[in-house]
């Protein structure tokens, strides 16, 4: 995850696949970390890796409106997190809402089949077969914010001048450490 370096106007989706990371916050595979950097935040300071260790980290730009928020973290733990168990698949809920069918009987179809659904309403199907060794699969949508977008680094803002003014206030201290950040375990 590197040294310490800011974020704002955006959020960070970290999930924990393999190993366990100590920071302020000890996470395990299957945890997830939510990081809100809104008006600015100085990520990661101090992570060890206990080990091998693999994670997946999701950037997602807030909207215009949420980019001023003050910085928050929340750590997901596996164990509180809900699951839905079928044949052949687990799926574990990160944020949002289930809107998974049932299992449908086509005669044989492998593992996730039941994911499948009717297409048409602006859905979409979703089809996979993970074979003997299964697989893994994160699915992430988000709504269009059609609204103008700018980034350099780990800056999001809808202006130059914005950009402007978030390195000006990272520059003379003003970006709150994540660190100093309380987490919202859940």
């Amino acid at each position: 995850m590197g040294g310490a370096h800011p974020h704002a106007g955006l959020e960070t989706v970290t999930l924990f696949l393999e190993g366990n990371v100590a920071d302020k916050d000890d996470t395990t595979p299957g945890d997830a970390q939510w990081m809100t950097a809104g008006r600015g935040v100085i990520y990661s300071e101090n992570i060890l890796a206990a080990g091998r260790s693999r994670i997946l980290q999701l950037w997602i730009r807030l909207p215009k409106a949420d980019r001023s928020v003050p910085p928050r973290v929340q750590l997901l733990r596996k164990a509180t997190l809900p699951i839905r168990r079928e044949p052949g698949a687990e799926v574990r809920l990160y944020s949002g809402s289930l809107a998974i069918g049932r299992r449908r009987d086509t005669g044989g179809d492998g593992p996730g089949r039941w994911l499948d659904r009717p297409v048409g309403n602006g859905a979409s199907a979703l089809r996979w077969d993970g074979g003997e060794r299964g697989a893994r699969v994160v699915l992430y949508a988000g709504q269009p914010q059609r609204e103008p977008l700018i980034h350099h680094g780990p800056f999001v803002a809808a202006a130059e001048s914005e950009l402007v003014r978030l390195f000006t206030e990272y520059r003379a201290g003003r970006f709150q450490r994540l660190s100093q950040l309380t987490s919202t375990v859940a």
